[in-house]
């Protein structure tokens, strides 16, 4: 039961180092010395800030899910995976020198409201589920190459117009909120397969979800009474 990271003789040439399921509070400034490092777990401890490790350029993924952080600061440009899930983040900051990044995943947080990610240019994974949105003002661009967005279980009422430029999304989750409208916008979005709006206020179906050809939709529990289109590809 590892308590602090200085406890260990680390060599500098480390490539891969998993603390995980340990009781590190404080993440030191000589973690910096492992400028080599590719892969770092710090899941399940108890740090509280995320910040210290700007040395480690060749960084690619970072898993720190299962704390107590509130804060983070990261600008580690060669990251390609970052897992900050099951924490305490309130507000996202300093993602947009992420440039590299493929995986994201802010779930189970008490995130309310999302940036601008539009820097993100390599993004194609990206989950945000289970924290406190209520209005999505986020928007990624759009030459944006994003192929999984999860946006289950927040408080979210209405989808913006600027999804349509989303247009590699294979799968999409927003169940679970308090959407009442869907935008007519899939005739841009037709490579989805999966879509996941089950246990929302909607009552109508947009005519353009005709255009997918989906493998898996489900929309239960909703407050739907007509369907208007056949969706002969569903």
């Amino acid at each position: 039961h590892i308590s602090q990271i200085s406890q260990l003789l680390i060599s500098n040439t480390l490539l891969h180092l998993n603390l995980s399921n340990n009781n590190i509070e404080t993440i030191p400034d000589s973690i910096n010395k492992l400028n080599k490092l590719k892969y770092l777990n710090l899941n399940y401890n108890k740090i509280d800030k995320l910040n210290n490790i700007d040395g480690l350029f060749n960084l690619q993924e970072l898993y720190i899910n299962n704390n107590n952080i509130s804060t983070f600061k990261i600008s580690n440009n060669n990251l390609q995976k970052v897992d900050l899930s099951y924490n305490n983040i309130m507000k996202i900051k300093y993602l947009n020198n992420l440039t590299k990044l493929k995986c994201l995943y802010l779930n189970n947080n008490k995130i309310k409201r999302i940036p601008n990610l539009n820097k993100l240019k390599e993004l194609e994974e990206l989950k945000l589920n289970d924290n406190n949105i209520s209005e999505i003002y986020f928007f990624m661009g759009k030459k944006n190459i994003l192929i999984d967005l999860n946006l289950s279980n927040n408080e979210i009422i209405m989808i913006p117009k600027y999804f349509k430029y989303l247009s590699k999304l294979i799968t999409l989750n927003l169940s679970n909120n308090k959407i009442i409208h869907l935008p007519n916008i899939f005739n841009t979005l037709k490579d989805i397969k999966y879509l996941d709006i089950h246990n929302n206020n909607i009552k109508f179906l947009p005519s353009s979800l005709n255009l997918l050809k989906l493998l898996n939709f489900k929309c239960t529990s909703n407050l739907l009474y007509k369907i208007t289109y056949p969706f002969q590809n569903i």
